[in-house]
């Protein structure tokens, strides 16, 4: 566990600059463009909870193709988290060229950390991403990515198998009623930071951990999914934050 906390919290520390380094203008521009709050926008709880063992993969969605790169190089693989190999080793790789969910929400190009031991349940949401090595990831300077080809139909990969790879306790074609949002979040008082028009640093939103949608139909298996992710959160102590996570629901 210690391996896996010093590792949250350098990937921490490296996203928060990443993102502080990023200008006002850019950031009001990736707002305005993919309706999402930056300050949102962190991935270290995911990375967490993939090196704790309860997820197989992490996507790094709703990253504009033109800061890709730079997340890849700067946040993920100067972390540290590439170099480990227990318990299973991770890659960083790339989803292909028109994938898509059966929702049509469009993966290609988004950025993955994914473990190089799959449970066998997990393979076939992986093979149907057409994962290949990241830019700016070390493989990728090694490896030249096989060419993708242009395809008339997007690939589709389902959403059970999305959830199935990600640890979502309940697949969105699941949700045939109304449907809310459930976050873990930090405790009050931690919040990520963003930069204003004059440069400085204030405080943003609470910081969530991780997200999905599920139905009032799920209630169970939400509570179950968040007791074992409560549990590994608690286990890192003071280091990232302390506290006992808290579940919100927003309704969709």
């Amino acid at each position: 566990m210690c391996a896996t906390v010093r590792l949250t919290a350098r990937f921490r520390a490296l996203e928060s600059a990443w993102w502080c380094a990023r200008s006002a203008s850019e950031i009001r521009d990736f707002e305005a463009r993919s309706g999402l709050d930056a300050t949102s926008m962190r991935f270290f709880g995911e990375v967490f909870f993939l090196l704790g063992g309860l997820k197989s993969a992490v996507l790094f969605s709703n990253l504009p193709a033109e800061w890709r790169r730079s997340f890849a190089a700067e946040v993920v693989a100067a972390s540290g988290v590439l170099e480990r190999d227990v318990p299973a080793p991770l890659a960083l790789c790339a989803i292909g060229d028109r994938v898509e969910t059966a929702a049509e929400f469009d993966l290609s190009g988004d950025l993955v950390l994914i473990s190089q031991c799959l449970a066998a349940e997990c393979e076939a949401a992986s093979e149907r991403l057409r994962l290949r090595p990241a830019r700016g990831s070390a493989e990728a300077e090694r490896v030249a990515p096989p060419p993708v080809a242009s395809q008339s139909a997007p690939h589709i990969v389902s959403e059970r198998e999305l959830a199935r790879l990600l640890d979502y306790p309940v697949a969105l074609s699941e949700c045939r009623e109304s449907m809310v949002e459930v976050g873990y979040f930090l405790p009050d008082g931690h919040s990520a930071t963003r930069r204003d028009e004059h440069g400085d640093e204030r405080a943003g939103s609470p910081l969530l951990l991780t997200s999905f949608c599920a139905s009032e139909a799920h209630r169970a298996r939400v509570a179950a999914h968040f007791a074992r992710y409560r549990a590994l959160w608690a286990s890192s102590g003071d280091a990232l934050g302390g506290g006992r996570l808290q579940l919100v629901e927003t309704r969709l």
